[in-house]
Parts: C-alpha cells; sequence; structure tokens
C-alpha cells in the first residue's frame, strides 16, 4: 500500500482523525514517515477541549436529555447539540401506506382480483429480514454482477448435467442400475451440444457460463473438477436408487413457469380478503428431479423429491424445524404441496416417460442433495441427503418426526407475511438463531445500516411446538 501511494499521483489526499473515541489524540503510523508530502491540519477535532468534561458522563446526560454542567462555548453548545441528536436517533423506517405497498407488490390485476406470484426465495427474504424485501423485491435493488465465473455459475452448469441425465436416454426407465462414467460422459456431451444447437431453455446465459469455463487453463481445470464432482454424485446416486428400489425420473418439471423442460400449467392458487378486496398468492416453482419408488408387493407408488445443492450444505439444514415454522426455507414444502395439487398431471408425465405408476400414488419425501465434496464428518450413509417427511397431511422434519405441521398452517403462514407486505409493515428486523442472523449474507447491510446502538435489533427464532436444540 506505501509503495502503491509513494508512486501514484499528486492528487492523492490520506486523512485519519485526530481524535479517539475516547478523546485522546490519534498519532499517525511510522509509515506516515514514508510519505514525502505536507501534513494539513483541517481542525475538525471532534474533542470538546474543556479539561473537566467527562465524555463518558455527557454521553450519559446525553441519552438523558441534561446539559453537561461545564461551561460551553458556542461552538462547543453546537458540537454538544450534534452529539445528543445523533444519540436519540434510532435507524427505524417508516411504514408504507398500504395504497403504495400495493402500488409496489400488485403486478397484475384480473377480474377475481389482485395476483400475485411469490417465490419460495421472496418468502424467504420477508422471513429473514422485512426491509431487505422492501429492498429487493419492492424497490428492485439489485448487486451488480460482474462477468466473473461465480459459484452460482458453476451451479447452474452441475444443475444442467443432472437435468441432462435424469431426462437422458442412459436413465432408462426401470432400470435404476447404470454405469456412472457412461452417463457423466453423455449427459456433458449433451448440455455442450444443446448449447451449440441453441436447444437449450436459457442458452445465451448457458453459454456464457460455457465460455467462462473455457476461458483459460485454470477455468478448464475447474470445469474438469465441477464433472468429476457430477460423477461422484452419479456413482452415489446409484447406490441409493438399489438400496431404496427407488429411480430419478422427472427433471426440471416447472410448476406454472416458463423455461421448464416439462410444466404444469397451474400452480396454486391462495385466496384471501384484505381491506375488502379480494387478492390471490400464486404459488410456482421448478422441481429438480421427482424419483419413483415402486417396492416389491406393494400397490403405491411412492415419489420422493429432490433439489440440488451445490453451495454450503450444513448451514441449509441446520435448526431447519425452526425456521420451517417460521416461513424460511418453505421451497421443500412448497414443492410437496404442488405436486400433491396436480398429482394427476404428474402421474401422465411419469407414464409418458416410460415409468411404472401403480394404482396408488403419493410423497413420501422431500430432500436436498449434496452435489459437492464437502465431507460431513465421519457419516457414511446418506451424507448427501438431507429429508422432511411428508404425507397427505403436512410435513415432518428429519429433526422432529413426531409432529407433523398440515399444509394449511403453511399456507396461513404465508397469507399471514402478505397481509403485512400489503400492509405496509417495514421493519429492520433480520432473524437471530443459534449464531447465524439475517444479515450474514445479505447484498443490503450498507443500506440498512443495521446498529443495535440505534434502536435496530435482532428477531430470534423459536420452535412454534417444542423447543428445539441447535442441531
Amino acid at each position: 500500500f506505501l509503495d502503491a501511494c509513494s508512486s501514484a499521483s499528486d492528487g492523492i489526499f490520506l486523512s485519519y482523525s485526530r481524535n479517539t473515541v475516547l478523546a485522546d489524540l490519534n498519532e499517525p503510523s511510522h509509515y506516515w514517515t514514508g510519505f514525502d508530502a505536507p501534513v494539513e491540519d483541517v481542525e475538525l477535532s471532534t474533542t470538546f477541549n474543556v479539561p473537566e468534561f467527562d465524555i463518558d458522563a455527557g454521553i450519559e446526560q446525553a441519552r438523558r436529555g441534561k446539559t453537561p454542567v461545564v461551561s460551553l462555548t458556542p461552538e462547543q453548545k453546537e458540537a454538544w447539540s450534534h452529539l445528543q441528536g445523533l444519540l436519540s436517533f434510532e435507524n427505524r423506517p417508516e411504514n408504507l401506506t398500504p395504497e403504495l405497498a400495493k402500488r409496489l407488490y400488485v403486478k397484475e390485476r384480473r377480474e377475481d382480483g389482485c395476483h400475485i406470484a411469490p417465490s419460495y426465495s421472496a418468502l424467504d427474504t420477508y422471513a429473514e429480514n422485512p426491509y431487505e424485501f422492501f429492498l429487493s423485491r419492492g424497490l428492485g435493488l439489485r448487486k451488480k454482477e460482474d462477468y466473473v465465473l461465480s459459484p452460482k455459475n458453476a451451479g447452474t452448469y452441475i444443475h444442467d448435467l443432472l437435468e441432462a441425465f435424469t431426462n437422458g436416454d442412459l436413465n432408462v426407465p426401470g432400470s435404476p442400475v447404470f454405469n456412472a462414467g457412461e452417463a457423466a460422459a453423455d449427459a456433458i456431451a449433451h448440455v455442450a451440444r444443446n448449447l451449440d444447437e441453441n436447444v437449450s431453455r436459457n442458452s445465451e446465459h448457458e453459454e456464457d457460463i460455457l465460455s467462462m469455463l473455457s476461458a483459460t487453463a485454470q477455468t478448464r481445470r475447474f470445469k474438469e473438477r465441477l464433472e468429476d464432482t457430477f460423477r461422484r454424485y452419479l456413482v452415489d446416486l446409484k447406490n441409493r436408487q438399489m438400496e431404496n428400489q427407488s429411480q430419478a425420473a422427472l427433471g426440471e418439471t416447472g410448476f406454472n413457469t416458463k423455461d421448464s423442460i416439462r410444466n404444469v400449467r397451474d400452480g396454486i392458487d391462495i385466496p384471501f380478503e384484505l381491506d375488502g378486496k379480494t387478492y390471490h398468492l400464486d404459488l410456482s416453482g421448478t422441481i429438480d428431479c421427482i424419483s419413483v419408488v415402486n417396492r416389491e408387493g406393494e400397490d403405491t407408488t411412492y415419489l420422493e423429491i429432490t433439489d440440488y445443492k451445490t453451495g454450503n450444505f450444513s448451514n441449509l439444514t441446520t435448526n431447519l424445524d425452526i425456521k420451517l415454522e417460521n416461513g424460511i426455507k418453505l421451497q421443500l414444502v412448497i414443492y410437496a404441496m404442488l405436486i400433491e395439487a396436480h398429482m394427476d398431471e404428474i402421474r401422465k408425465m411419469l407414464e409418458d416417460r416410460g415409468f411404472e405408476v401403480r394404482d396408488r400414488i403419493e410423497i413420501i419425501s422431500s430432500a436436498y442433495a449434496r452435489v459437492n465434496d464437502e465431507k460431513k464428518g465421519n457419516s457414511r450413509k446418506d451424507d448427501r441427503y438431507y429429508e422432511i417427511g411428508i404425507s397427505d397431511e403436512g410435513y415432518s422434519t428429519k429433526d422432529k418426526t413426531e409432529i407433523t405441521i398440515p399444509f394449511k398452517d403453511v399456507e396461513n403462514l404465508i397469507v399471514d407475511a402478505y397481509r403485512d407486505i400489503l400492509s405496509g409493515h417495514l421493519e429492520i428486523s433480520p432473524y437471530q438463531l443459534g449464531s447465524k442472523n439475517g444479515l450474514e449474507y445479505s447484498d443490503f447491510k450498507n443500506i440498512m445500516c443495521f446498529d443495535e446502538l440505534f434502536g435496530n435489533s435482532y428477531r430470534e427464532l423459536k420452535s412454534r411446538n417444542t423447543d428445539t436444540k441447535e442441531n
């Protein structure tokens, strides 16, 4: 840094505060002597320069609205008033008017009422921190994305490979055992061929990702590592299918979406009333994989839902039961609700693909699948999967299998959130759960300026049923 500044132009200015927060004088580092430049005092001292003034006692007096007993000059009084103003400041946004909130969030009006299409990620954002929902979903603020290879790009490539395998010719219906090496090579070639022929659903974006992965020797090695990760996942998938009598069947199945391989036209319509008007929440989504389980001697075909995760797996699954009860990470539950609402269409898709579907069909689980090389302690079996149980009545988590949460409760949770949103509720209140909180991965921390000294606080998440310790 010193070398860089020393060789820079004469137009660079470096500054530091003359005083510490305790009113002591700051002394410049000995590295300062490396600069052959004049030092100018701009007289912006924050001290009151009153010998008998106790800054700590003064702050306490300011908090109580009292004036210091010492005699202050007019300039010092002005500085004191400024300090009082800072201490009384509260970083609390005002609520929106309901009229403004509806203009921000209601995008479609039909004869039967106003329609809103919330994604599970939008619901996550509101439950994690309502003010971030306003910034991202209301104002439409976005973090600027640079044209660089990111973990998100790597995840997209692996998702494309898994989709190509599931829907490919080497995944033969009724044959859960396959050659992982051949299947991986076929999927890799399929993705590249689709982009060459411009038949991919999102070919321009995916072509950008492949071009970045193939740009340099280093990125090509990274691409090879991603493909090795994909192969290892297929090996574990084959073993899992042999043990569970299951088979991946439908890749990329959308509900009320445009870009999926196969699509159910409708999602789920959740109507509710607010201020004398009817609103409709149109839930939609795209499921990475639907697997079938046909056990010997049974007349039921069971379905397993899988969502692939290439990022940090443990952060996602820790205390998932409490997060779900508070409206966070509802993705797996919403996917199950979508299939339950459109089971006949799913049956037809499976039969058209060539899979056996028995007289009865029901969902038994919805799971995150870890598609990376992260190791989870000494666990050997099924450490790639984190499941929640699904039944006709609702869901149950891995940690609280004795409790079933009805799907109707989930719908009510979503409706309550949107009642608050459309009423204009604004609050900087990120959740806190163990060592994790709703600001940890936020792109908007600098905008929100969360500070407990200025009235902000975390909202502690608790189980609504029974106390649950951190996993």
